[in-house]
């Protein structure tokens, strides 16, 4: 198991206080996503061990989301309130 590096954690904490103070992240306000997670095949198939699969088991609702921006491709995950 691979173990984050503390300057990662802080880069990513930094990265959303700032997105949240500028009200720059249409994901977040869109889809009570702060943290950008995406949709992928995982939370069609619900693979074990999975974001999605963790997500289900601790009882939190989501969905797929808005698109992503064009140059990323895909689409966000929904939750239906921010707490989740």
């Amino acid at each position: 198991m691979q173990s984050i590096k503390l300057w990662e954690l802080v880069v990513v904490v930094f990265e959303i206080f700032v997105e949240w103070l500028t009200n720059s992240n249409q994901a977040w306000a869109k889809n009570n996503n702060p943290a950008g997670i995406t949709w992928n095949a995982n939370f069609d198939k619900m693979t074990p061990g999975s974001t999605a699969d963790k997500l289900r088991q601790a009882g939190i609702q989501f969905s797929k989301g808005t698109d992503r921006p064009a140059s990323e491709g895909g689409n966000y995950v929904t939750f239906p309130t921010i707490e989740d």
